[in-house]
């Protein structure tokens, strides 16, 4: 690989924070999607700035205040990215709506829709899927980079919003209902 593309897209956490902030907005209207919110971006942005939007129910508002919280710490933390800050995530993100925000279920859980039950992870098992999710985003990145090197900032802002999305579901789902 070219000494450039390195450098060029080995951002630090510094540079990673900027690129949080800059689209602050945006993270929160693409992962409020996820969670079945229909807001445009300008009633999410209004809603992130503390305004009410008119014919946006309480929960829809409540999801987005929560990820602005979730996104806020994310962006202030010094933490390591590792179980113990995704708990953390999940619990500010999920605080509402879990019946043990940042815990990891003890109990099945039902899916609507579907008949399938998912196994109740171990903390090990979560956390070894963490770190291959790490690991597959480093190999995705590489991949893209080394095809799409113009497009690589989309690619990795649409990235980071998978993986927010995958951690918060996995830890959604697995607190929906207790058995």
């Amino acid at each position: 690989m070219h000494e450039y593309l390195d450098d060029k897209f080995n951002l630090t956490d510094k540079e990673n924070k900027f690129v949080a902030k800059k689209n602050f907005v945006q993270l929160i209207h693409s992962n409020s999607k996820f969670e079945g919110v229909n807001t445009t971006l300008s009633q999410t942005k209004t809603i992130v700035e503390g305004m009410s939007v008119a014919g946006i129910s309480i929960d829809d508002i409540g999801v987005i205040v929560n990820l602005k919280r979730g996104w806020k710490y994310v962006i202030d933390s010094e933490d390591e990215f590792n179980i113990n800050s995704v708990k953390k995530i999940n619990e500010i993100v999920d605080r509402d709506d879990a019946i043990e925000p940042g815990a990891i279920r003890t109990g099945n859980v039902q899916i609507g829709g579907v008949e399938y039950e998912p196994d109740i992870p171990t903390e090990k098992e979560l956390k070894d899927d963490i770190d291959n999710i790490i690991v597959s985003t480093v190999l995705i990145v590489n991949s893209i980079v080394l095809t799409f090197s113009s497009q690589i900032v989309t690619a990795l802002f649409v990235l980071s919003q998978l993986i927010i999305h995958i951690l918060a579901l996995l830890f959604k789902h697995s607190q929906i209902t207790k058995r």
